[in-house]
């Protein structure tokens, strides 16, 4: 039953009727899932006060914390990546003046819909899967890397690749496609971006308004919205080491910068398109979404922007791609 019912959805991701179904048919088998399916619901139906809205982000978060993982449609790719279907919708993009860490550049907030489902990587591009499809890593925190003794013991072939400039990325995802027939492989937009990583919330992060070191990989000696001191690894985590976000997604926030396909305007906001938004047409440096192992909660955000020059190289820098969808 959840497999036709995960197909159905796939093949009509906005059809709310089939998510309720989804939840019933799990709750009728004591599935702990279910309850993150009507939270799910009820988030895409009629805004809620913000108050009411916080409480079911907060929900979502606990039962995700506690290790139940969300039923979504998805598919493994050639390259051994998982792909999740993201869902069409509305949301509000960039930060309220009043949140605490704001840049001006994530502003003026303002509604975008994204008109068609798309998928995107469960995770960031890891460094097997890169090597898998390039030939080549050039990640720091690699066994061949400059930061081989800080992940001495791990799997580095599980960690995202890292120090992958936006034209490796775009040439990846050129690569990728080659290997299958059908819609080509991208980068996200960055409202692609941003509308998969709040997976419904309003709020800071996609589990709620706090951030602490046991939810993500950034420097949690400097947690965000809590007193909550924790750790600080230094380097980059395997996928599936923090919780997901309520759409399936990992390390939305921190562990590596993500590249999307957008050219950076900080003036750009104010311009945009509230349909599927592509960014300025030309630019010098491209967007990076959702900040890194090295920076502090404020700087995890889902709003958080930042800008390199395409060529550009960092220990910091990562990506995750997506997939056009068909009905």
């Amino acid at each position: 039953m959840e497999p036709a019912l995960l197909r159905a959805i796939r093949e009509a991701p906005g059809d709310l009727m089939t998510w309720s179904v989804l939840g019933d048919w799990l709750e009728d088998q004591g599935d702990p899932r279910a309850d993150l399916v009507r939270l799910r619901v009820e988030l895409a139906g009629p805004p809620q006060g913000e108050r009411a809205h916080l409480r079911l982000v907060r929900r979502q978060a606990e039962i995700l914390a506690a290790g139940v993982r969300p039923a979504v449609p998805a598919f493994v790719n050639e390259a051994g990546m998982e792909m999740v279907l993201i869902p069409a919708g509305s949301f509000l993009m960039g930060s309220p003046e009043d949140e605490e860490g704001r840049y001006e550049d994530e502003g003026p907030r303002h509604q975008v819909t994204i008109t068609r489902p798309y998928w995107l990587g469960r995770g960031q591009v890891t460094q097997g899967q890169f090597r898998r499809v390039m030939g080549s890593n050039p990640s720091h925190f690699s066994a061949s890397g400059g930061g081989a003794e800080e992940v001495a013991g791990l799997d580095a072939d599980a960690l995202p690749v890292d120090r992958v400039t936006w034209n490796e990325a775009a040439r990846f995802c050129q690569r990728l496609s080659s290997l299958h027939p059908g819609p080509a492989y991208r980068l996200p937009t960055e409202a692609e971006w941003e509308h998969a990583c709040r997976a419904g919330s309003r709020v800071a992060f996609s589990c709620g308004a706090k951030l602490t070191s046991g939810l993500a990989n950034f420097d949690g000696t400097r947690p965000y919205g809590s007193r909550e001191r924790g750790k600080y690894l230094k380097r980059t985590s395997p996928m599936g080491s923090y919780p997901p976000n309520a759409w399936g997604l990992f390390d939305m926030h921190g562990n590596v910068w993500e590249w999307c396909a957008d050219w950076f305007d900080r003036e750009y906001y104010a311009a945009s398109p509230s349909a599927d938004p592509e960014g300025p047409a030309s630019g010098a440096e491209k967007v990076l979404r959702g900040g890194s192992y090295y920076y502090i909660g404020s700087s995890c955000r889902a709003a958080i922007r930042l800008d390199r020059e395409p060529e550009a190289r960092s220990n910091l820098d990562g990506f995750r791609v997506a997939l056009p969808w068909r009905g």
